[in-house]
């Protein structure tokens, strides 16, 4: 199995060498920003499944600045409707981090008093689970904020 990364910050470079280097090379390394980045051809297209069939062999996992998660998934989204981006690989699952308040809109059913544009966006379009809480102390810097995973 290999492994694709996007990091923006070059600070991390040498730690994800380092990583890919214990790895046996198992790594693709790419230096971008996620919000821009085009993942149409990030991986070899004997991946790629229909729409209808099976998940394909790839996973999206991420621990994303809360900065720019709503945006980031907003995106998501709308490549998922448009089958584009990671999702012209087909039905590609997301398993991402937020700050707990964003999690709980992504998730909030239709009576819920957080129940939001958010909420009807991702639900129209994925399967939305909130499965836990990951304690601040997990992080370096530790956040301010709780810290859910969906």
């Amino acid at each position: 199995a290999k492994c694709a990364v996007i990091e923006k910050d070059p600070r991390f470079l040498d730690s994800l060498n380092h990583l890919n280097a214990v790895s046996g090379q198992r790594m693709d390394i790419h230096l971008g920003d996620v919000l821009t980045f085009s993942m149409d051809s990030i991986f070899p297209n004997s991946l790629r499944a229909k729409w209808d069939e099976d998940y394909p062999d790839i996973r999206v996992i991420g621990n994303l600045p809360f900065n720019i998660s709503t945006p980031l998934i907003v995106k998501w989204m709308k490549g998922m409707s448009e089958r584009n981006g990671i999702f012209s690989y087909g039905r590609v699952p997301l398993v991402l981090t937020f700050q707990h308040e964003v999690a709980h809109r992504i998730i909030a059913a239709p009576a819920d008093q957080e129940r939001c544009r958010l909420s009807v966006i991702c639900q129209n379009w994925a399967h939305c689970n909130y499965e836990f809480i990951i304690p601040s102390g997990a992080f370096v810097p530790e956040p301010q904020v709780q810290v859910g995973l969906v």
